[in-house]
């Protein structure tokens, strides 16, 4: 690409990445195909190895990302639509990178590369944003387990943990969600909460009255 092209310093910085190969074609106008697609999110997450090893372009990534659980149903190969670019990009953030950190010198003076799966998310690595699940038990000066259990406003407490959360309701009291979080300057601030699988149950007084 070059260099007063728009797309210089983007595919640059993802060829630095080894998230893309290097190649002469180079079609920014043309759609992305799901199987590109796999590929870069591959490969952005460090698996580039296990592909190569599983049979490379197109066959070893899309292995490799099913067994990532990057898919939870593998589309036909085509021209990339955005819902499937959302999900795609959801589950990577989400999912753990591989560890290339451990290397040692070998009989021959080579370096041999040992690969493992970190314990860090993409999300985390990139942007150092956490992901928790669970139930919110206290919020805004309310708990569900009593008073002495209540946290301050612009805070909920998630499986009995603090976060800071500006903006919310007392209607988010008792649900299971996901939430997404950054640590700043010592707290915990979340970013985005998504509710999760809440199902609403009336029951009358008179029906369990003795």
């Amino acid at each position: 690409v070059k260099e007063d092209s728009r797309y210089y310093k983007a595919v640059n910085l993802a060829l630095v990445y080894d998230w893309i190969a290097p190649g002469e074609l180079f079609e920014p106008e043309r759609n992305i195909t799901e199987d590109e697609l796999i590929k870069i999110m591959v490969s952005a997450l460090g698996y580039d190895y296990a592909a190569g090893y599983m049979g490379g372009f197109p066959s070893g990534y899309r292995t490799v990302a099913r067994r990532l659980g990057l898919y939870t149903e593998m589309p036909a190969a085509g021209e990339i639509t955005v819902g499937a670019f959302y999900d795609l990009a959801y589950q990577a953030l989400e999912t753990r990178i591989a560890d290339a950190s451990y290397q040692k010198l070998t009989s021959e003076n080579a370096f041999e590369v040992t690969y493992a799966m970190s314990d860090q998310s993409m999300m985390e690595a990139l942007y150092e944003v956490h992901a928790v699940e669970g139930i919110i038990t206290a919020l805004n000066w309310t708990a569900i387990y009593g008073a002495e259990t209540a946290v301050d406003a612009d805070y909920f407490e998630l499986d009995g943990k603090a976060y800071r959360w500006h903006g919310q309701e007392n209607s988010w009291l008792g649900k299971h969600c996901r939430a997404f979080y950054k640590e700043i300057d010592g707290v915990k601030q979340i970013l985005t909460v998504l509710e999760k699988d809440n199902r609403s149950l009336e029951i009358k007084a008179k029906d369990v009255s003795g």
